[in-house]
């Protein structure tokens, strides 16, 4: 099946770095349950060096993949690709991710019925099919020393972790959140004029956070649809040494995030901000 078109409505993102049987499952899932508009893939090849370029352009000849000679941050490479994108939606889709049958044209259909939305995500599930909580609250300094620091091991089930998870509020309806996890992120390309493109200082994590933030600032909305689902092989890197390489990118990256917004410290960092909108939730 070709899916090159001039003017697609939807071009699908991919960036990753030696991960070519992940690559190629996200790929099978997305054209087994494509959406009806129109679409583009794009795989960024972030410097692997195990066969992923061969193998995606073997096995999937129609798909544009773009090889990078050294690696960059997750931010360097969406934007990377966004600036070769033709699509009017723009989806961030991790390697580790299959998309559910509807899900991609749920994204799109609720993005045209809300012009306010720019941002939406679906719900993610784990292989067992069990809930992953991949729509959150914004950071507070109770959350932060309750994920990133050696009380973890003690906060792991308190409240202020559950709020964080957003664990108090249900899943299946569709809501407005403050921010989603970056593994599947759909956004109008619109957005990139008034907020502007990830931004490259977040070489890995929390430039999901910033970018949702971003669109709550310009006066937008970022949305959770959960009757979209695509499933999650999350690998949870920063969550298994503290002290850990990916760990330390984590804290790095949301020190950068406090130090780009100050007036997040004051307005947002001692306490939750969800915001509410009159959008429906069907």
């Amino acid at each position: 099946m070709s899916h090159k078109y001039n003017n697609p409505t939807l071009s699908i993102l991919i960036v990753g770095t030696n991960e070519e049987q992940l690559i190629k499952l996200c790929l099978k899932a997305v054209l087994k349950n494509p959406p009806e508009d129109s679409f583009e893939i794009l795989v960024i090849d972030n410097a692997s060096i195990d066969q992923t370029l061969s193998s995606v352009r073997n096995m999937f000849p129609s798909i544009h993949i773009f090889h990078r000679d050294k690696q960059y941050g997750f931010a360097s490479n969406n934007n990377y690709a966004i600036s070769r994108s033709k699509g009017e939606y723009l989806l961030l889709l991790n390697p580790d991710t299959e998309v559910q049958p509807h899900a991609l044209q749920i994204l799109l259909n609720f993005m045209k019925r809300h012009p306010m939305v720019d941002v939406c995500g679906p719900q993610l599930r784990f292989p067992d099919g069990t809930l992953q909580y991949s729509c959150r609250r914004f950071p507070t300094l109770k959350s932060v020393l309750a994920r990133r620091t050696p009380f973890r091991s003690i906060m792991k089930e308190s409240q202020i972790n559950k709020l964080h998870l957003m664990k108090d509020v249900n899943h299946s309806l569709t809501q407005p959140v403050d921010w989603l996890l970056g593994a599947c992120l759909l956004i109008r390309r619109s957005t990139i004029t008034t907020v502007g493109m990830l931004n490259e200082n977040f070489f890995l994590y929390v430039d999901d956070i910033d970018y949702c933030y971003r669109t709550w600032q310009s006066g937008r909305c970022v949305y959770y649809v959960p009757k979209a689902r695509v499933t999650h092989h999350h690998k949870a890197e920063s969550d298994k040494k503290l002290f850990g390489v990916h760990s330390l990118h984590h804290v790095r990256s949301m020190c950068m995030f406090l130090i780009d917004h100050p007036e997040y410290i004051k307005g947002h960092f001692f306490s939750h901000c969800l915001r509410k909108k009159n959008i429906s939730r069907s």
